[in-house]
């Protein structure tokens, strides 16, 4: 089934629920993360080519589309995090 706004623009119901989820979303940083952490360790346990790990990451690439902030201060938190632990890693170094 379609729902046409302005015209001859079709939304399907997945499309409808997406904007509805924009609309209303008030998720916090803190459940971004624990939503992103599920996702991926949800994904982990598929091989690559297993169609559960396509679901997740879908899952993970559609949140942090609806929340590109949030995903930027995951996205710096775990580089940060990364270089701090990198045991190998050295500023001073040529």
């Amino acid at each position: 089934m379609y729902l046409y706004i302005y015209g001859s623009i079709p939304f399907t119901g997945s499309i409808l629920r997406r904007i509805f989820h924009l609309i209303t979303n008030t998720m916090t940083y803190e459940q971004f993360v624990n939503e992103m952490t599920q996702y991926f360790n949800q994904s982990m346990k598929y091989s690559p080519d297993q169609v559960g790990s396509t679901i997740f990451t879908e899952k993970m690439a559609n949140l942090a589309d609806d929340h590109p902030a949030f995903m930027e201060r995951l996205d710096n938190a775990l580089n940060a995090e990364y270089i701090c632990s990198d045991s190998t890693h050295d500023i001073n170094s040529n």
